[in-house]
């Protein structure tokens, strides 16, 4: 009987002891619960602000692309005739001329990075259309 009794006595320390693990693990629980909405709504809001960023960031780099494209004033073109030992002389006949030399002047934009370009020139006839090479 003895024996029993100390078995009896040794279930319900245990029972006690499983008793308050659970308890632990319930409030536990608990606030890895309410860790996780907390961190599910910060992680809410960091994609909502992320993608208002990402939105500013295309306006942003529309702008910048718009501001940074270079213009040009007091435009001059001339024709020019290259003789055969390749001097090059102005002439006001086009019927004359081989080449067009055209100068420039780029008005100064602090947006456009520094360095060298490639500029394209289109050259029109009077009514508007486009002149090319055949």
């Amino acid at each position: 009987m003895k024996k029993f009794k100390a078995e009896a006595e040794k279930l319900r320390r245990e029972q006690v002891d499983l008793l308050k693990q659970i308890k632990d693990l319930q409030d536990q629980n608990v606030d890895l619960t309410a860790a996780n909405v907390t961190l599910h709504k910060d992680l809410t809001d960091t994609k909502t602000e992320n993608a208002a960023l990402g939105t500013e960031n295309k306006r942003l780099n529309t702008t910048v692309d718009m501001g940074s494209r270079l213009r040009a004033y007091e435009v001059v073109s001339e024709g020019i005739k290259v003789s055969g030992s390749g001097k090059e002389k102005s002439t006001t006949k086009a019927k004359r001329s081989n080449k067009i030399r055209t100068c420039f002047t780029l008005l100064e934009n602090s947006i456009a990075q520094r360095g060298n370009r490639t500029l394209y020139m289109i050259v029109k006839d009077p009514s508007g259309q486009s002149i090319s090479y055949r």
